[in-house]
């Protein structure tokens, strides 16, 4: 079954609205796509929510990549080192992430993903693909390109961003 977005502007359309105007429908559209999501997990038997935070998340993401310091990870999350070491406090708390001390120097502290930490990251995850595929077996193959297409000009514009920042 093919789905078409209602308000559809297609290219003849979206040539006659600002910039601003754009920006704001994707805006938009964006916050109803997490509306959406949080309806389609409270429609899916079984799919328990972790009782954790959206930047505890984060964290166990970035864990997932690799072991961190905790300055590491502040300054990934964009918090206090006070902060960062609280969450990962609770993190440990819960099971989710192990502390490890240097063998060299055991001020040095790494923060990594515990066993548990791991299954429930990599099932939270699981639970975002398996809704998106949901949404997407809607769509027929010429949409899926679209969206394809889409999804990389995002994800070039997102690089090109961070290059920029951190080059200043």
């Amino acid at each position: 079954m093919t789905m078409r977005a209602s308000g559809n502007a297609g290219p003849g359309r979206a040539g006659r609205r600002s910039r601003a105007e754009l920006v704001k429908g994707i805006l938009e559209r964006d916050r109803d796509t997490l509306a959406l999501s949080v309806q389609l997990d409270r429609a899916t038997p079984g799919a328990a929510q972790p009782d954790l935070t959206m930047r505890q998340l984060l964290a166990l993401y970035l864990l997932l990549e690799a072991p961190r310091r905790v300055g590491e990870l502040a300054r990934q999350l964009n918090v206090t080192i006070s902060s960062a070491s609280g969450l990962v406090d609770r993190l440990v708390g819960a099971g989710l992430v192990e502390r490890e001390h240097g063998t060299a120097d055991r001020r040095l502290v790494v923060c990594r993903l515990s066993d548990q930490g791991r299954r429930e990251l990599e099932a939270f995850l699981q639970l975002g693909r398996l809704r998106l595929e949901r949404v997407l077996a809607r769509l027929s193959a010429q949409d899926l390109l679209v969206v394809q297409r889409a999804l990389d000009l995002l994800i070039a514009a997102a690089r090109d961003a961070i290059a920029e920042q951190r080059a200043t």
